[in-house]
């Protein structure tokens, strides 16, 4: 899986789709409720951070709205940045930083330099994860934290026949981790694995969440203004497709942290 190739799996357009169902400057769904979960009982007050496939900028800039943390965001796509940088209002540009790989997968940062790394549905379009967990762990302070909420499966051979259809109905490449190898992914770049813990069934609802709210004749006309009916029609089917994978754990979304001893 090339990088060029997840570029390509995220045109503007697609982009645009995400937002309306996500919510403004959001590519993944839960909104601010799934952020807070995702940092549950981590002190982010004024921290130096890392989003690894920033997207829209939705989560960065919410921590750095939230707990004046200071992000820096890395994308693969280097539209992503431009788009993100106009988001930037003009009290936040000491807080916020958006970057592109020059080298990918090399981090563009120093070592040591961030209190914590975090990635929210990303790494499940990396095939080979662990030049990216050691990448992480080279930029990490000593016990600072890594942050993921991810796509795993049940297996490492493949997904479900449901999965697979999913990947195909949004022209999405999504590669199969199962929670074993994930953790001795980690394991083998350095880290410390002290949590993971399944939120498929929160995930699940906000996905059923997200095709109801598709349904309703205002997000309609605003979906439409864009987009054709089919599309918007699909898009409710995959919302709740993807729903069910969850609810079934033939796509297992989990919240993990590691630490950097």
């Amino acid at each position: 899986m090339t990088h060029e190739k997840i570029i390509h799996e995220y045109p503007e357009d697609y982009c645009d789709m995400l937002e309306l169902a996500y919510g403004e400057n959001m590519m993944s769904e839960g909104g601010a409720h799934a952020i807070d979960d995702m940092f549950n009982g981590i002190n982010l007050n004024q921290k130096k951070c890392l989003d690894i496939g920033f997207g829209l900028a939705g989560a960065a800039i919410y921590l750095a709205n939230k707990y004046r943390a200071q992000v820096t965001g890395l994308e693969i796509n280097p539209r992503m940045v431009s788009e993100a940088t106009k988001k930037i209002q003009d009290q936040k540009k000491t807080l916020l930083n958006f970057l592109t790989y020059d080298d990918f997968p090399k981090i563009p940062c120093f070592n040591h330099e961030f209190d914590v790394v975090y990635s929210k549905g990303v790494l499940v379009h990396l095939q080979d994860k662990q030049p990216t967990f050691h990448e992480i762990f080279r930029t990490l302070k000593l016990d600072g934290y890594l942050v993921i909420d991810d796509w795993l499966s049940p297996f490492d051979h493949g997904w479900s026949k449901r999965v697979d259809k999913i990947c195909e109905m949004e022209n999405l490449s999504l590669f199969p981790t199962s929670k074993k190898t994930y953790a001795h992914l980690l394991q083998q770049a350095g880290f410390k694995v002290i949590q993971m813990e399944n939120v498929s069934q929160k995930y699940s609802a906000y996905n059923f969440q997200i095709a109801d709210q598709l349904q309703h004749t205002e997000n309609k006309l605003l979906f439409m203004k864009k987009f054709n009916e089919q599309s918007w029609s699909d898009s409710i089917e995959a919302y709740r497709q993807i729903g069910e994978a969850m609810q079934q754990n033939e796509i297992i979304v989990m919240n993990i942290r590691a630490v950097k001893q």
